[in-house]
């Protein structure tokens, strides 16, 4: 039984040069779309999302 849990995700937004050894695969939502976001709405965004699911599986169950 798992008894607690440690989740790492890194999501680049704003950064737009990487070091070399990852430049070939790293990205990030400026690169991509051209865009600058507010990272504490990101953030916020994705934390809330992620509480909303995982609520919803506790409720059935399923964690």
């Amino acid at each position: 039984m798992v008894s607690y849990m440690v989740v790492g995700i890194g999501i680049n937004t704003n950064q737009q040069k990487f070091k070399n050894e990852i430049c070939e695969i790293a990205t990030s939502i400026k690169n991509e779309f051209n865009i600058e976001v507010d990272n504490k709405k990101v953030i916020t965004q994705f934390c809330n999302e992620w509480e909303n699911k995982l609520i919803k599986r506790i409720e059935k169950g399923k964690v």
